[in-house]
């Protein structure tokens, strides 16, 4: 009955708005402004008792729905509603609703922002409440590191290797680093106080950003730290300080594919409401008890930024408006490739990320960098207004602010050489210096004067009695006379008296680690990396194509009509096929790689920024691949199984399947895994690919377990591939059509003696023992790629070592008819800034005026356009400018130009050269112990099989691992040739011979020490010729592969996508490699494929260089007599002996080929989308 009641009473109330609004109009029934009303007294109190009865109806809802609904009003929100609704659940409004509020309510940002926060505070005043604040207090604080300093500091090669030499003597207990001690900040103390905004200024390496880092608890942990922070008198450790303040970088980090909406969306969603809810609660307690009607613009905003768990808050629609993002809310941030927003915006996005959360407590690191000074005064204006009017704490660096934005402020700290020279109200800072013997000229700006005042260079220009012989000032100098000035008097006594803890508001620091409850966490993560899988759709269908091909591809060269089950020869052809699903499937897993790598630096990120528990990142983005993994082995069931003719039973077939999908999921694992224990794509392409030649050799496939040395033993268990291979093996020969035919001895069954010649137990449980085992691996590799994101530092983690601030320059327009509206500039204001004041878009909303158009009107632009018109019709007898060349240089001297920068590039590229340089090492080693004097067995034809693995599987991941390694090296480079070219300082031939030239020196090392490891401890025959054919097709291999890599990044649009395309032929280089299927017993369709697969003529000439005069005769499997081990070499594989000359011919060729395709790539095609 009484909710009948209340909604007859507002049903009533509905109906009487209804008619007030059709006789009043609704913008004059709903002022926002408060203006006086044109209407009658009485129609003004007949709305006034409408709006009572109105707040009468939501008084009457219960506590929860009460604080998520407030009073409709049509005029800021044209939500289609019933006209009978008065009520609004303001978790109802629809993104265009919120937008049309906020349009209402701050049409001038930095105008109508003040006029709001007054509201809100006048609201929270009127019933007593106070609001949270934090003082931040350090005292005595001194931050030192060791740092390189000189030619050492370099990130040369000879450094990174000395680096890495000298790490380890640490490790063990012995230094021999001689590293300088380095005091970043010296004794500092000082006080940032709520409700006044402090900006901190300093030269660049003068402590800012360390001082920043330091009182938001994010600094290095490598820094050794003296002194105290309290936060209202609390240690750092008594609370949780990251959620307390908010750090905001200078690096501008985020996922390009994300729009600026959905970036802010999801940091709210992360940092939650806070105390928001809280405080409404009170507020709406208090004023029921007062009988206080809230303004309805204030109660809707205060409600729908205090709701938790909505995909979009009303709060991020505010941050976009105050920090002018909602021209390009709807824009893709951007990176390197995308087109996305400009520098300056997002750099705002990264302040915005933390606006939207609840922290009232802000470092702010240059903020500036990349805005006009009009777009900084703005920002700053809004941020003051936010810090007068709720009680928050803002520290801002700034490295020139304009002299307008610089009056915003209430306090000044100047940092110089790891010292605050002065912290005190900006009114007293000119005050302090000219105590000193300074003063600041009438036309120069403060905050200019400020900064240069304690510099060697520039201090004696403001002398200011000339009377008196100037002397150069030292900073701590002017440290020790600050503390006799009276400001810093009052500090000291300031900081003298302890902050009381119980004068701390309850709500003003956070205790807890996350604010938001973990389901909701991962529904918003979940949200985010499903938009993310939509945004990189075309990665994953292009990589489910190839896959598919390669499917397709593996079919007709195992082509069930070709295939028979003779003997073991014949099983030997199906272990092939078998080995062919076993490694496409997990090589499939490769491009998460370069996926994850792309996506670490903002996991990190928001990791460190406590936005959420990394687990909330892995277990969506592992859950997701799920359905692509199910379709992609879907896929390859139905093409691969039955047309190659695998066991034809059902029960057969779906375990096969399972394995197909464990296998997958194992891969896509592993290298993610790999991804966030690197964490870049250079460590991440030669870490993975360590670990794929390791679990390859070791996988049981190569080298029976049975004959892997004893000192390897242990890692053949502790890596998937075998178990994979095993549980593959026994599903397919245990099959009746095996088991029912006997071997070549006619004693055994061919299914067991396949089996047994590969060193598989027979048993049929050991499938299900694999099986397990993958799962288990999956759930392994999970958890370790989670507690890798967990505890291990963000890749090139900026140290807070002598840090570089740089100003972004303002371009400025003129213009020279000032109507009289327009103010005049003010005293020692810049021009330039005050120029884009007064024509800026608020300008215009509040003069009514479109200076586009009155420029038009204007006879200036007559005159200008005429004056173009003149200019641009040349003169009689004029000559067009000519240049006799496009290019500055001869192609020669453009040439020697950018081998000159390569070469100095690729020598400070350690994480490149030095990285393959180390694959290259330890693949040498791997080798060289696994296959351990293998060279000299002259026994069987296994002997033979396992050579052919090892020298194959060496050097292709040896290659694989130089063909991913230069590709992200070519990818940033290619984005500076890019603008290099379009600069027009040199055309695409010279750089790209210089790209390929520079290679050659650092594949030839790699090459000899490979030659001289794997040759001495294989143990191939010591002859000249030998030893130099095997040099020269490992040099060339590598070559071509590194070659390769560069093609792959030149005809693709980026490095993931160029990742994905080579990893599918890195599959078709295998299978034609001569050693899964040998060329005699390929389909003659595909056998053209292997005549142009570089990876079976490295084969060719290994086998044929080392073995094509050994005739000691050996067993062969499925054969009773023994046949000369080059005869059988030849009539198996199809090796001729005089084929040498030929070999080495065709692998210059396709150094050559893909070095060309690489040139041409870069003249023709122009993947930049800016």
């Amino acid at each position: 009955m009484e909710e009948e009641n209340r909604v007859s009473i507002v049903r009533s109330i509905g109906r009487s708005l209804s008619r007030a609004a059709g006789s009043l109009g609704i913008e004059d029934v709903f002022s926002i402004s408060g203006a006086g009303s044109r209407h009658t007294r009485s129609s003004r109190h007949s709305v006034e008792d409408e709006e009572a009865l109105r707040w009468a109806a939501l008084e009457k809802l219960s506590t929860y729905n009460r604080l998520r609904t407030t009073i409709f009003k049509p005029n800021y929100i044209q939500q289609e509603m019933p006209t009978d609704k008065m009520l609004l659940d303001v978790s109802e409004l629809d993104p265009n609703a919120r937008q049309q509020f906020i349009d209402s309510i701050f049409k001038v940002a930095e105008d109508d922002n003040g006029r709001f926060l007054r509201k809100f505070r006048d609201r929270v005043d009127k019933v007593g409440i106070s609001l949270p604040s934090v003082e931040v207090r350090f005292q005595n604080l001194t931050i030192e590191a060791d740092c390189y300093i000189g030619d050492r500091a370099l990130p040369s090669l000879p450094n990174a290797a000395r680096n890495i030499f000298e790490s380890f003597l640490d490790f063990i207990g012995l230094s021999l680093s001689k590293k300088t001690k380095l005091t970043i900040l010296k004794d500092v103390s000082g006080i940032i106080k709520p409700s006044r905004m402090t900006l901190m200024l300093g030269p660049p390496s003068s402590g800012k950003t360390t001082l920043l880092l330091a009182l938001s608890d994010k600094l290095d942990p490598s820094l050794k730290v003296e002194g105290e922070i309290t936060y209202n008198g609390h240690k750092l450790n008594e609370f949780v300080p990251r959620k307390t303040s908010a750090y905001i970088s200078q690096n501008d980090v985020h996922v390009g594919e994300m729009t600026v909406k959905e970036t802010l969306d999801f940091s709210a969603r992360c940092q939650g409401v806070g105390s928001r809810l809280e405080m409404l609660m009170e507020l709406a307690r208090r004023e029921k008890e007062a009988g206080i009607l809230p303004e309805a613009e204030v109660d809707l905003f205060m409600k729908a930024t205090a709701i938790e768990g909505d995909a979009s808050n009303l709060i991020t629609y505010y941050t976009l408006r105050i920090l002018g993002l909602d021209v390009c809310r709807d824009t893709f941030v951007g990176d390197a490739m995308r087109r996305g927003i400009s520098g300056g915006q997002k750099k705002r996005v990264t302040t915005g990320e933390m606006l939207v959360g609840p922290a009232k407590t802000l470092f702010m690191d240059e903020i500036s960098t990349g805005l006009d000074s009009s777009s900084t005064f703005q920002i700053v204006k809004c941020l003051q207004q936010v810090v007068h009017l709720t009680e928050s704490t803002i520290m801002i660096s700034l490295l020139q602010p304009a002299p307008e934005t610089f009056e915003l402020f209430d306090d000044i700290i100047l940092l110089s050489e790891g010292q605050i020279i002065y912290q005190g109200p900006r009114e007293n800072a000119i005050e302090f210096f000219e105590s000193c013997g300074f003063v600041c000229p009438e036309r120069k700006g403060v905050a200019d004067f400020l900064q240069e005042v304690t510099s060697r260079k520039d201090q004696e220009q403001y002398w200011a009695d000339r009377n008196i012989p100037y002397r150069y000032i030292p900073v701590s100098e002017f440290v020790q006379r600050f503390k006799s000035f009276h400001v810093g008097q009052k500090l000291n006594n300031e900081l003298a008296v302890p902050y009381d803890k119980n004068q701390s508001h309850k709500a003003a620091l956070v205790f807890k680690k996350y604010l938001v409850s973990k389901m909701d966490l991962l529904k918003a993560s979940w949200d985010k990396e499903w938009l993310l899988l939509k945004r990189n759709a075309f990665v994953y269908v292009f990589k489910s194509v190839q896959f598919l091909l390669l499917a397709v591809l593996g079919m007709t060269l195992f082509f069930r009509t070709k295939l028979h089950r003779r003997n073991e020869d014949d099983g030997s052809l199906y272990n092939g096929a078998l080995l062919l699903s076993l490694l496409i499937n997990m090589f499939n897993g490769l491009a998460e790689i370069s996926l994850t790598v792309a996506r670490v630096p903002v996991v990190f990120k928001q990791r460190d920024l406590l936005f959420h528990p990394t687990w909330v990142y892995t277990l969506p983005t592992f859950l997701l691949r799920l359905p692509i993994t199910l379709l992609e082995s879907t896929c390859w069931m139905g093409i691969l199984y039955y047309g190659v003719g695998l066991a034809p039973e059902a029960s057969r077939f779906f375990k096969h399947f399972l394995l197909v999908i464990l296998i997958q999921n194992v891969g896509g694992s592993l290298f993610r895994l790999i991804a966030g224990l690197c964490r870049t794509m250079n460590i991440a392409n030669t870490g993975g690919t360590l670990s794929l030649l390791l679990i390859f050799l070791l996988g049981g496939f190569i080298l029976p377990k049975a004959q892997i040395p004893n000192w390897w033993e242990w890692a053949t268990w502790v890596f998937p591939l075998l178990y994979g291979f095993r549980s593959f093996s026994i599903n397919e020969f245990l099959a009746p059509r095996w088991m029912n035919k006997k071997s070549s001895n006619n004693v055994t069954s061919l299914g067991i003696a396949m089996l047994k010649s590969m060193d598989v137990p027979t048993n049929k449980g050991w499938y299900w023992i694999g099986a397990g085992s993958l799962l288990g691996f999956i759930i392994l590799y999970n958890i370790l790629f989670t507690f890798a994101l967990m505890y291990l530092d963000a890749p090139g983690k900026p140290q807070a070592i002598i840090s570089k601030e740089a100003h972004a320059g303002i371009e400025a327009q003129q213009d020279t008819n000032q109507q009289q509206r327009v103010p005049k500039i003010p005293e020692k204001y810049n021009p330039a800034t005050w120029m884009l004041e007064v024509s800026s878009a608020a300008a215009e909303i509040r003069l009514d005026i479109d200076f586009a158009e009155h420029y038009k009107s204007s006879s200036l632009y007559q005159q200008n356009k005429a004056l173009v018109l003149e200019l641009s019709t040349p003169p009689s007898g004029a000559v067009d400018l000519h240049f006799e060349t496009q290019y500055s240089q001869s192609s020669w001297g453009q040439f020697k130009t950018c081998i000159w920068k390569m070469w100095l590039s690729y020598w400070r590229n350690p994480d490149y050269n030095l990285l393959r340089n180390f694959f290259a090492l330890a693949a040498a080693l791997m080798i060289g112990t696994i296959f351990w004097k293998i060279g000299k067995k002259r026994e069987s034809s296994s002997t033979v099989t396992a050579i052919i693995g090892a020298m194959y599987g060496s050097v292709f991941f040896v290659g694989m691992n130089n063909c991913q390694t230069v590709q992200p090296v070519i990818s940033t480079e290619r984005t500076v040739f890019y603008r290099e070219r379009a600069a027009g300082m040199y055309s695409s031939f010279p750089y790209a011979m210089a790209q390929v030239l520079v290679e050659i020196p650092y594949v030839f090392f790699q090459a000899t020490y490979y030659t001289l490891i794997v040759y001495a401890m294989v143990s191939f025959e010591w002859k000249a010729d030998k030893f130099f054919w095997f040099f020269y097709i490992v040099f060339l291999t590598f070559l071509y592969f590194t070659y390769y890599g560069m093609m792959t990044v030149s005809i693709t649009p980026n490095e993931q996508v160029a990742a994905v395309f080579a990893a599918s032929f890195y599959t078709i280089f295998n299978l034609f490699s001569g050693f899964y299927i040998p060329r005699p017993r390929i389909p003659k369709w595909w056998v053209w494929y292997y005549w142009i697969s570089p990876l079976g003529w490295t084969v060719y000439g290994f086998m044929v260089s080392q073995y094509h005069d050994v005739e000691t005769k050996i067993r062969v499997l499925g054969m009773t007599n023994e046949m000369p081990m080059n005869s059988y070499i030849e009539h198996h594989y199809g090796f001729r002996p005089d084929y040498m000359g030929v070999v080495a011919a065709v692998l210059v060729g396709f150094c050559l080929l893909f070095a060309s395709v690489y040139a041409i790539s870069l003249r023709i095609l122009n993947f930049q989308m800016r």
